[in-house]
């Protein structure tokens, strides 16, 4: 039901107003209250997107779990095999991108599904510069900090850094719906 509220009036439909008096609950009439109505929503937009960018947010999360802690093991073994700490974190980090690319079309932004082989390859190839623009602010996160914090404090801060950019490029650009790139035209602005 909340789905179907739309935040394109400034004001929700009244509500009631409960307050409590002498250890009773009272209803004082209506109020308008933008409280649960989609306050802080564009024109337009429904309470239900904003669950499902909870969701979205979510699934990136456990993603970026997943392909953190691959990352972070093969940092370890790499280093293990005596590969220099900032190389090895520069391998496991492209690798683990891939990984990523590949959970995050499928789960991420699975309910947006590219239109061809052309669109999947300019997805990933996006989605490969976007990783390699933050493989080199994490690389230099994780050269700065690795002697003071250790490596996998080190190797946590560099990732956090990326991914929040990680995140509203692949949304916008890289794994946007159809709907989106539709209404960027002179219609949709």
């Amino acid at each position: 039901m909340l789905e179907n509220v739309r935040a394109d009036k400034q004001w929700a439909r009244p509500v009631p107003r409960v307050t409590r008096s002498r250890g009773k609950s009272v209803v004082a009439g209506p109020s308008r209250s933008p409280s649960w109505s989609g306050a802080g929503l564009k024109a337009g937009e429904t309470v239900g997107l904003s669950l499902e960018r909870r969701r979205r947010y979510t699934r990136f999360v456990i993603v970026g779990t997943c392909c953190f802690l691959v990352q972070v093991s093969l940092l370890l073994a790499l280093v293990h095999l005596g590969i220099p700490r900032t190389v090895s974190y520069a391998v496991a980090f492209a690798l683990s991108a891939q990984l990523n690319f590949c959970l995050s079309a499928a789960f991420t932004w699975g309910d947006r599904p590219g239109s061809g082989w052309k669109t999947v390859l300019s997805r990933f190839v996006s989605y490969n510069g976007t990783a390699l623009a933050a493989l080199s602010l994490n690389t230099i996160i994780f050269s700065t900090t690795n002697a003071t914090f250790g490596m996998v404090p080190a190797a946590m801060l560099g990732t956090a850094t990326g991914m929040a950019i990680t995140y509203l490029v692949s949304d916008q650009l890289i794994f946007r719906s159809r709907w989106i790139a539709a209404s960027s035209g002179p219609e949709g602005q």
